[in-house]
């Protein structure tokens, strides 16, 4: 394993808010863009909205403020209409600001998103070179297992991302999703084996997976053709992808908090859905070839045995999720799983 970064300083890196600025978020913005002058002394705080946001944009105390044209959601993200899809939104926002950023380092974050720590900085000294790449720090969540609930390879959060300025500038450096891409679902069948979970999809593919294949593909590595792809060949990209370029990393150790999904963060679904710190080191260590230290290898073995125990779980009761999955079901679901696949783990 190669020697750890240098742990950038803050007057290294640019903040980049990217999104639609309402009072709500600027609220939550001033906040954080007064507390991020004490946390990140010298650092360079963009904002980078719509055009019709500028009037709440210029008093939030920002170095600078970049408005571009919104070029507005497409069809909906789920096949029930209730999930708009602001890809492009996102695609365009975080592109023009991260063409303003002059630091060597940047990141890359919501507007609706607030910073309690610099935790990503100690992370990224200690991962953000592993195997002698350039990597990306992301959260878990969302960056989807793919072999779990939600058959999603190349789903890597976009809430939070930190790296170099040149590395999250070809991230952000790719295509809009097309109108038909929005709609694939409309005038296309499902892959046969598509569960529950893969049906709600209506877009060829997630925003997130959008976004991620565009830098994979950039990077060499075969991509999925739909959003339920899961080739052995795709897969084993998916790998490459989080073990060779990304960190995925826990919201307390990046130092993060969402307010809006917090729910996500409680969810005991999420909790096994979603890839998490120690998934990622797993993945990682066997994607380099690096035999983990016995403490590290106790960690990812009780990972894996508690998601292999929920794999098979939720084989065995597939008929039953499309029920199961009703909003006021969900509490107790969570409760269950939780019990469920910890017991099977440890009696595994």
């Amino acid at each position: 394993m190669s020697q750890g970064a240098r742990r950038p300083e803050p007057a290294d890196i640019a903040f980049v808010f990217q999104g639609r600025v309402g009072h709500d978020e600027k609220a939550t913005l001033t906040e954080l863009i007064g507390s991020l002058r004490e946390l990140a002394p010298g650092c360079l705080i963009i904002v980078s909205t719509w055009e019709d946001c500028e009037a709440l944009v210029r008093t939030l105390g920002a170095d600078t403020v970049v408005l571009s044209q919104d070029p507005g959601a497409l069809h909906s993200i789920r096949a029930d209409g209730k999930l708009d899809n602001n890809v492009n939104r996102q695609i365009v926002s975080s592109r023009e600001g991260l063409k303003r950023c002059d630091r060597p380092f940047s990141v890359k974050m919501r507007t609706d998103a607030v910073l309690t720590s610099m935790g990503f900085l100690d992370l990224y000294a200690e991962y953000g070179e592993l195997g002698g790449t350039t990597r990306l720090l992301v959260p878990r969540l969302f960056t989807v297992d793919p072999e779990l609930f939600e058959h999603m390879p190349m789903h890597v959060s976009d809430w939070f991302q930190f790296g170099t300025t040149e590395a999250l500038r070809r991230y952000w450096d790719c295509p809009l999703m097309t109108a038909e891409e929005a709609s694939w679902y409309g005038s296309r069948p499902y892959a046969r084996r598509s569960t529950h979970f893969d049906r709600r999809i209506y877009c060829r593919f997630a925003v997130e997976q959008h976004i991620a294949r565009s830098y994979a593909a950039e990077l060499g590595l075969p991509v999925p053709d739909f959003h339920n792809d899961t080739r052995p060949e795709v897969m084993a990209a998916h790998r490459e992808l989080l073990g060779r370029h990304l960190v995925v990393a826990d919201l307390d150790q990046l130092g993060l908090v969402l307010p809006k999904y917090d729910w996500a963060e409680q969810s005991e679904f999420q909790n096994l859905n979603c890839v998490d710190f120690i998934d990622w080191l797993g993945t990682a260590l066997d994607v380099m070839q690096v035999p983990p230290t016995a403490d590290q290898r106790a960690l990812i073995r009780a990972r894996k045995k508690r998601k292999t125990s929920m794999r098979l779980l939720y084989s065995l009761t597939r008929p039953f999720w499309r029920l199961l999955s009703r909003r006021s079901l969900k509490p107790v679901i969570n409760f269950l799983l939780g019990q469920l696949s910890t017991r099977r783990a440890e009696r595994g």
